[in-house]
């Protein structure tokens, strides 16, 4: 009973382990075939597990067998998940389908990176406010100050103009003569 009350945990570990997701986007890019990539995620699973077994465990802590099969769930969902979108980003017979999805991925791409560095401009202007204003920190009011009024607005920014911006690269440019 213990192992499906474990079983949430064990999946989310596994996605988040580097020995897991980076051979499953290898693989899953390489890979051509739904066998080569049902493959390769066994094969995943194989080297995790043979790996774990040359660890020492904590003092009264034992294996759960039962779970080996669990584990091979993570990888598949990292093969397919890379698998499907280099099929989604292939172009078809058409090239205008394929724009539109570089396009998306390009906005998302510039949200993920603008939105960290428009939330550190909104800090560091937020952090001369309470110089310039001379804000007490007393009982964390210059904290406050700083990331309620200063903090998301920088981040909701920064997402935005980085969507633009990564929205506008991604459009490929006609070079002359062409």
């Amino acid at each position: 009973m213990e192992l499906l009350a474990n079983t949430p945990e064990i999946i989310l570990y596994q996605l988040i382990n580097p020995f897991t997701f980076v051979p499953g986007i290898v693989i899953g890019w390489l890979a051509r075939t739904h066998t080569q990539r049902v493959v390769g995620a066994v094969a995943i699973t194989a080297a995790i597990t043979l790996l774990s077994l040359f660890e020492e465990l904590p003092q009264g802590a034992q294996r759960i067998w039962g779970a080996i099969p669990l584990s091979v769930i993570a990888p598949l969902i990292w093969v397919f998940a890379v698998a499907a979108l280099k099929h989604w980003m292939r172009p078809g017979a058409d090239a205008a389908p394929r724009a539109g999805r570089i396009r998306f991925v390009g906005a998302v791409i510039g949200t993920v990176l603008g939105a960290p560095l428009g939330a550190a401009i909104g800090i560091g202007i937020g952090l001369a406010a309470v110089e310039i204003y001379e804000i007490s920190a007393r009982e964390g009011g210059a904290g406050y100050f700083v990331m309620f009024l200063f903090f998301p607005p920088g981040l909701l920014i920064g997402a935005i103009i980085g969507a633009v911006l990564g929205y506008r690269w991604s459009i490929r440019r006609k070079t002359p003569g062409t």
